[in-house]
């Protein structure tokens, strides 16, 4: 039976495959047996694929291209996070820092734990290493959510040693140390300490402050100090008689010695007694104006008394000469008794001024009593004025504190670099303004009202004039410039021309009243060197006069 022509399948010819010989023969050919039509170029390397499944009516299986299992692929690397030849890098810097570390660590180094930070560096190191190797590849682990969330709210920390690291002390030192190493480091020295304080924030020394001090002050060793001055008190007729052979008499020693001169000056008169009294000359060297022609000028009053003649001479010289004729000429003059305190003080320092009082020591009847205060006096004296001196010294310690030789304030405020405060203070300035015209005073009050509005106004904070209420350079900040006091003067019908203005501040200047000094712009600006207390009560005591 035939079947229909409808339900007969068209029977396709299998085509020949197309075989690849391993053993260099392509398509059942080798190489060397080609065809003759077919050339070397066209030879065609194709991959060996596995051949498709026949089925029995001799028909091939397709298969789908997506469903193909390749039998070879090429080797790709798994995709990492973070790029390892970053972390390499990264890794790479710290094993050199950790290296160098290491190698340039000294046994004075102070302990702080990076050794041992550096060790570990390198032994992370070497074992990042050892799985690069294995693997070739840097196996990085992927945060999980929660400390992702963590390290975004944690603030970067910069690269290297936190700030302060290596001179942070901690009580035990990290590893083991010999007992002795331990020792130094626990007995280890601290960083260095340094205070926000200085000079120009500490206040003025006032006087009323000094004297305030001082009263308050109980010395407890009077006592003793008292019988070391009576001891001295002995030796009295001792200095007395060798006055009498001849010779001069320097005390030294350390300690105030104008009381012990006084009382030697007291002994003396008493001895003499009331009807013969001797002529003592007392002269303090420590006075800051002091100078030789006023010392010949005292003594010479004290020999001719009512006889002095009006003109003594301009110089020294003059002056000495003039007593040592006056001295020879008269052979009934008892001896003059001379006592200096502080020949060694700086108004007397001078080898000019030395050299005069060595010829005044040296005039027959003069006696010198002199003390010396500073512990290297004797380099002022060289061979020859020791020798008109004729000096017998005596060591006079009493430990009394020099509370005339030495103005305390102005030393202190010379130490600290600080100008004082001048003519005494409030004080003075009050003295000189009762010896002034109506018409100074008014200018210095117009002056005192200008200054203190300015301090009302904002010039200067309370807190900074309550702390450095007696500091030059916050009263020499605040001032009023001259042409603004010269238009307010003149308002005021205190000073009709400029040049009577100028003769006023004149006056406050000679006396130190007033500061003046140029601005950055070239105007001059004038202030008051006194604080702002002193100031207002100043005001208050010009307002209520």
């Amino acid at each position: 039976m035939q079947p229909d022509s409808g339900d007969e399948r068209p029977v396709s010819t299998p085509k020949r495959q197309r075989t690849v010989d391993f053993s260099d023969a392509v398509n059942g050919h080798a190489n060397g047996d080609l065809p003759a039509g077919a050339s070397p170029s066209k030879r065609t390397k194709t991959t060996p694929k596995k051949p498709s499944a026949v089925k029995e009516s001799g028909l091939r299986t397709p298969t789908h291209k997506s469903k193909a299992t390749a039998l070879f692929s090429t080797h790709t690397k798994t995709t990492a996070p973070a790029t390892p030849s970053r972390v390499r890098n990264a890794d790479r810097s710290a094993k050199k820092k950790s290296a160098r570390l290491l190698l340039e660590q000294d046994d004075d180094d102070v302990w702080d734990g990076a050794d041992r930070l550096a060790e570990e560096i390198l032994e992370d190191e070497n074992d990042t290493t050892a799985a690069e190797d294995t693997n070739g590849v840097v196996d990085t682990i992927e945060p999980d959510t929660e400390d992702a969330s963590k390290a975004a709210t944690t603030p970067k920390r910069r690269a290297g040693r936190p700030k302060g690291a290596k001179n942070k002390r901690s009580p035990t030192p990290e590893g083991e140390l010999p007992a002795h190493e331990r020792y130094f480091f626990q007995n280890r020295a601290g960083p260095p300490k340094t205070s926000n304080n200085n000079l120009n924030k500490v206040t003025l020394l006032t006087h009323e402050d000094y004297f305030e001090k001082t009263a308050q002050y109980a010395d407890p060793c009077s006592q003793e100090k008292a019988f070391l001055l009576d001891l001295h008190h002995r030796s009295f007729s001792q200095w007395n008689f060798e006055f009498h052979q001849g010779y001069n008499i320097c005390l030294y020693g350390y300690g105030s010695k104008r009381r012990l001169m006084q009382d030697f000056a007291d002994w003396m008169y008493h001895k003499h007694g009331p009807s013969a009294p001797p002529s003592i000359v007392i002269v303090n060297g420590h006075t800051p104006n002091i100078s030789i022609r006023s010392i010949f000028a005292t003594i010479v009053t004290a020999v001719l008394g009512a006889d002095i003649p009006s003109k003594l001479g301009a110089q020294p010289i003059e002056v000495l000469e003039l007593l040592q004729s006056v001295l020879n000429s008269r052979s009934s003059q008892g001896p003059i008794t001379v006592l200096i305190n502080s020949i060694d003080a700086p108004p007397l320092r001078r080898a000019a001024n030395q050299a005069l009082l060595a010829r005044l020591a040296a005039t027959p009847k003069i006696h010198l009593l002199a003390t010396a205060d500073t512990p290297n006096y004797l380099l002022m004296w060289d061979i020859s004025l020791r020798d008109q001196f004729n000096f017998v010294f005596h060591d006079c310690t009493t430990f009394a504190p020099f509370d005339t030789e030495f103005d305390v304030v102005e030393e202190v405020h010379s130490l600290l670099g600080r100008k004082g405060r001048r003519v005494g203070g409030k004080e003075g300035v009050e003295f000189v303004l009762k010896s002034l015209p109506e018409n100074a005073r008014n200018l210095y009050q117009l002056l005192l009202t200008e200054i203190i509005s300015m301090f009302d106004d904002g010039h200067n904070s309370d807190d900074e004039m309550e702390g450095g209420a007696g500091r030059d350079g916050d009263k020499d900040d605040v001032g009023i410039e001259f042409r603004m006091l010269y238009q307010k003067a003149t308002e005021e019908f205190i000073a009709s021309s400029e040049m009577m203005f100028r003769t006023l501040l004149k006056e406050f200047h000679d006396h130190q009243m007033i500061t003046s000094k140029m601005d950055t712009s070239g105007m001059e600006i004038l202030g008051i060197p006194l604080s702002r207390e002193e100031m207002e009560g100043v005001l208050e005591d010009l307002v209520l006069s």
